[in-house]
This record gives structure tokens, C-alpha cells and sequence, in this order.
């Protein structure tokens, strides 16, 4: 039970729970007055400002525990003074470096081995693709600086941009890129994204070991390459911007063996300088990158899981820019500080519940089916996203083409859920374990999903898992049921049906669920040699359907990307696909800092 501790005469009262964390602290303060001669709610208090806070704390030893046996002063202080320690931080900051959160650890930094949103960002910071999404969701050159298509959709050729270095100083080359494309496709490497480049002729011999190098992918000159393909396929320009396609250096990945994928070469706007596990990240900008040089010195990544740590690191100054929790929402829109500085937009993604399709019983389509009748989607938007999002009908976001809007998906029903157990002789239900990664954000979500699921008789036990040993237990299918997201790597339909719903894709090539459907299978393939784009997006709309009913996941909302901004930042931006920023325009304002 929590307590409440009152320091001094006209003090703020602090109720903390005794459980809690240390990293959490602050977060769960509630401040019902301001502190003599602070002037501000202790949440809301810039580090330059809490000595005068201990100072008083010193001062005064009335304070006590109300409901609790009286305890030693220096407990409170040593809770406050520990909070450098605890993921809250007081160090100054260092100017023209840009200090933002990210919510859990990178997997790695090697392009071959992507597989997360957290790894992704990160990498395209520092290894640069041919191509790149910008902010109207069109390709543009990165590493190419021009490139040609055959009128079939077959052939790419791509000019390098003589400019373009490695930040060892070695120029970027046309065998860079053929090296870098066949590494992903070597068995060695143990690619987790092997499907980007399986469209390009000879791709698949290359996987099965037969041969050592990719047939269609020819080094015309030092600065030219052509990739041809196997068949006609659109949207191959857009797998070009994909982590997995960011070029590297063959020298460099041999020397460095495993730990390139902790000390990567690349040749983006910036370079990687430290990574403590857990913790933070540190890059130094890149002044000879192609793109331009960028205008911060730096970027600086601290990994803090939880959400309302994110915001009160943010309310303090310590960070430059944050995603926007639900509950929080109406605080940042109604502040005169920060309610000018809100970004948002339709977000690429959707957050769903994968089924395993090869464990009893969600292996039974009537299970599943009943499991997706038993949530309201709408209760969820209302109650944990508080309007942050949309109602997620189908994998396709509403802002790209396949996205069918007179289509409703599995509508919810809980009695209709209840008499397809029964058929599938579960009357009385059975025990369910719902997996995901260890955040918060992901708890008040399971949570919700967990009380509809008990209200047709299936219990459910959530457990949650560090980061990667979350994603492994995805990956191998040990997961019964499990809550996650899936984002865009590149702004086509396509890109949220392949690969996750072809059955070469099961486990770790995006298709968690393991769904195998040899129709389904059928229209994708189809789907991929349609160069029409108005054919192409009928069949995915065809697709989308057919997967919502088999109900390998259950899609609950599209959430809405919304940040803020600190007022010191100018030129941060957000992209619709996630690996697309690279922080060339972004600055500091010194003038406009906080005065430590």
C-alpha cells in the first residue's frame, strides 16, 4: 500500500508506494503544493533546481511517514540524491548534441542482421541504403544519386554518388554494394530478412548454398550497379531503403567479425562512438557524409522503458524530443510551453495479438476466431490509447493503397466467441499465456486484452521478457499467444502482407503467428509480379481480408505517431517510415537552453 510523506509545514505531500521502483519515482510523485522558493511541482523541476530542494529538506527534520514507523531523514535524500542513478539524470548537457529516448535496447547495429524498429533507427544513421523514403512517403537518392527502370520492372540501375565515403575514408563503391547485398544472402550470416533481396535473379541458389554469388547483380563500373530480377516486381525500389539494403565495408565486416554488429562502418550522417548495453548510445556526426554535413555535433540515445520516465526526463530538460504517452496527452496539448511544439500524424504500423497457429489450441481457426469476436477494439482506443490511434480493421494502414475502408474485419461478439469455443470443445475455456517484451506500455495493453479474454472463460497468464528474449521466443514459435506491432520499412501494401503472412516467412522473417496458407501463398506471389498498381492494390485488399478471417492475429489500432519537442530544437521531423530520419537539418539553440 502506498504512504504519504509530508516534509515540513506547507510542504508537498509525496505518495510513493513502497513497491516501486527507484527508476519510477519521480514519475509517480504527486505534488499537491509547489516548494518554498522553488516555485515549480518537483515533476516539472529542471536539475539546475533541486539543490534548492535538498537544501530545504536539510533544514527541516519534521517530516514523517503518516501509517508507517518514523524513518531517518536521509532515506528521502538519498532517494532524491540517487536519482542520476536511477535513469533520471542531473549531468549537464552538452550543447549542439540532440538527447532523445529510445524504448528498448537495439538488438544489433550490423544491416544483415536486422530484424527491430530500435535496431533500425539507429542503423540508418550510420550505414546508408541506395534509397530512402522521405516525408511524402517518395523515394529519393541516398548512396544513388540517380538510378533507371526497365519498362518490365526487372531491371535497376544504380549511379553511386562519387561523394559517397565510409567514415574510414575509403570511397563507397558498385562492389560494395554487390558484396553487402550476397552477405545478406550467404547462410553464414543467418540473415533475418533474407526476403528483401530473394526477388533478384539467382538470389535463391546464392541462399541455398550452391553457389557464392547472386547472378543477377553485376558491377558495371566503380560506380555502377545492376540488379536484375527473377520477375517483374514495383515495389523493389522501396526494399532498397530497408536497413537490411544499407552498404558496408567488406574490409571492415571481416576485421571486426562478430562485433561489427556493435561497432559497425558505414557511411551515413553519423558514426557510432559508444553503446553501454541497456543504457545509452552516442554517435558524433559524420562531416564528410554525401548527404551533407549535419549541423548537431552529435546525437545522443538513452534506452528508458518506461513511459512516464521518458516524460518527466523530458518535463526536466533532459531530452530533446519524446513520443507522447496516451495519458499524457492532454497535458502536453494544453501546456503553454509545449503545446505549440506537438507533431503528429497517421502512423505506418498496427498493433496486434499473434495466435500461434501451431499450437493447440489456437491452432483450431474457431479458437482464434473466438479469441478476436472477444475484444473491442473501440474499448481499447477509449481506455489505454485515450484517442490516440484508429481501429485497425486489417494489417494495411488506412493511408495506403489495399486498405479497404467498407471493410470491418471480425466484429465484436462476445457470445458469438463463447459459442465457438463450445464447438471447438472448450465450453469452459482454457489457460492462455499472453507474451511481450518488458514495458509498460505494453502491460496496460495486455492487461485490457487479458479481462476480455476472461469474459469468455479463458484465463490468461501474461508474461513478460527482456527485449531479445522476447523477440527469440517469437522467433522459434514457443510463444502461445503475444502482443506486438509491426511498422512499415517501406510505404507499400505489400509490405504488411509478404512478409507476414507467406509461409517461407514463418518465425523470424516476420510471419510470428506461423500461418501457412497455400492460397494465401498463391495471391501473394501473384501480388509481387503485378505491375499494375491498381491490380496490385485490388489483390492486397483481396489478401488483407482473407487473413483477418483465418485470424492468425487479432488487429487491435493504428497508432497515431504524435511527439514533442523541447523549444531550444529546431528542423526535427517526423517520416512515416520509421528508418527514414537522418538528423541533417536538426540544431540546437543555444541561446534558448536552460541555464544550469
Amino acid at each position: 500500500s502506498s504512504s504519504c510523506l509530508r516534509v515540513g509545514p506547507g510542504a508537498p505531500v509525496l505518495s510513493i508506494s513502497p513497491l516501486q521502483t527507484k527508476t519510477s519515482v519521480l514519475s509517480a510523485i504527486s505534488v499537491s503544493s509547489v516548494i518554498p522558493n522553488v516555485g515549480c511541482p518537483l515533476r516539472d523541476m529542471h536539475p539546475s533546481r533541486v539543490r534548492p530542494v535538498l537544501q530545504w529538506l536539510r533544514r527541516d527534520a519534521s517530516w514523517y511517514p503518516r501509517g508507517m514507523m518514523r524513518t531517518p531523514r536521509f532515506l528521502l535524500l538519498t532517494a532524491l540524491l540517487t536519482l542520476v542513478g536511477c535513469g533520471l539524470s542531473t549531468t549537464p548537457r552538452e550543447a549542439d548534441v540532440l538527447v532523445q529516448p529510445l524504448e528498448q535496447n537495439p538488438l544489433t547495429l550490423d544491416p544483415a542482421l536486422w530484424s527491430d524498429v530500435a535496431s533500425g533507427r539507429i542503423m540508418c544513421l550510420i550505414s546508408s541504403p541506395l534509397v530512402r523514403t522521405d516525408e511524402k512517403m517518395n523515394i529519393v537518392g541516398d548512396l544513388a544519386e540517380s538510378w533507371t527502370v526497365s519498362d518490365d520492372s526487372r531491371v535497376f540501375t544504380f549511379k553511386l554518388n562519387g561523394a559517397a565515403k565510409f567514415s574510414t575514408g575509403r570511397k563507397v563503391t558498385a562492389e560494395d554494394v554487390k558484396y553487402s547485398f550476397e552477405r545478406v544472402m550467404t547462410q553464414e550470416t543467418r540473415a533475418l530478412r533474407t526476403w528483401v533481396f530473394s526477388p533478384i535473379k539467382g538470389a535463391a541458389a546464392c541462399l541455398e548454398g550452391t553457389t557464392s554469388s547472386i547472378e543477377g547483380i553485376s558491377v558495371l563500373d566503380e560506380s555502377t550497379v545492376r540488379i536484375e530480377l527473377q520477375d517483374p516486381f514495383a515495389p523493389f525500389l522501396s526494399y532498397m531503403a530497408m536497413p537490411c539494403a544499407a552498404v558496408v565495408p567488406k574490409e571492415d565486416v571481416k576485421r571486426l567479425g562478430d562485433d561489427f554488429s556493435r561497432s559497425p562502418v558505414g557511411s551515413g550522417p553519423y558514426e557510432l562512438v559508444k553503446w553501454v548495453n541497456d543504457s545509452y548510445l552516442e554517435l558524433k556526426a559524420n562531416p564528410e557524409c554525401h548527404l551533407g554535413k549535419p549541423k548537431l555535433k552529435g546525437l545522443r540515445f538513452r534506452i528508458l522503458k518506461e513511459p512516464l520516465t521518458r516524460v518527466s526526463e523530458f518535463r526536466l530538460g533532459n531530452l530533446d524530443v519524446i513520443a507522447i504517452p496516451p495519458s499524457e496527452r492532454e497535458y502536453f496539448q494544453s501546456s503553454e510551453v509545449w503545446g505549440s511544439r506537438i507533431i503528429d500524424q497517421a502512423g505506418l504500423n498496427f498493433y496486434y495479438l499473434g495466435l500461434n497457429c501451431e499450437k493447440a489450441p489456437t491452432d483450431d481457426i474457431r479458437v482464434r476466431r473466438a479469441i478476436a469476436m472477444a475484444i473491442d477494439r473501440t474499448a481499447i482506443l477509449k481506455s489505454v490509447r485515450k484517442g490516440q490511434g484508429v481501429e485497425a480493421f486489417g494489417p494495411i494502414p488506412p493511408t495506403l493503397g489495399g486498405n479497404d475502408p467498407s471493410y470491418k474485419g471480425v466484429a465484436y461478439d462476445p457470445d458469438g466467441a463463447r459459442k465457438l469455443l463450445a464447438e471447438a470443445g472448450h465450453p469452459k475455456g482454457f489457460e492462455l499465456e499472453l507474451a511481450q517484451g518488458d514495458s509498460k506500455d505494453n502491460l496496460e495493453v495486455t492487461q485490457i486484452l487479458a479481462s476480455f479474454l476472461e469474459q469468455i472463460g479463458i484465463k490468461v497468464r501474461i508474461t513478460a521478457f527482456e527485449w531479445q528474449t522476447f523477440k527469440s521466443r517469437v522467433n522459434d514459435g514457443l510463444t502461445q499467444s503475444y502482443y506486438l506491432s509491426w511498422w512499415a520499412d517501406y510505404a507499400d501494401g505489400e509490405n504488411f502482407l509478404f512478409p507476414l503472412f507467406h509461409s517461407s516467412q514463418a518465425g523470424p522473417g516476420g510471419n510470428g503467428p506461423r500461418y501457412k496458407e497455400p492460397e494465401v501463398d498463391r495471391m501473394l506471389e501473384q501480388a509481387r509480379k503485378t505491375v499494375d498498381k491498381k491490380e496490385r492494390e485490388s489483390l492486397y485488399s483481396d489478401i488483407a481480408r482473407r487473413v483477418v478471417e483465418d485470424s492468425s492475429r487479432v488487429y487491435l489500432f493504428h497508432k497515431v505517431d504524435q511527439i514533442v519537442t523541447q523549444p531550444w530544437t529546431r528542423g526535427i521531423r517526423l517520416y512515416p517510415v520509421f528508418n527514414s530520419t537522418r538528423y541533417l537539418d536538426t540544431e540546437i539553440l543555444a541561446d534558448k537552453l536552460p541555464k544550469p
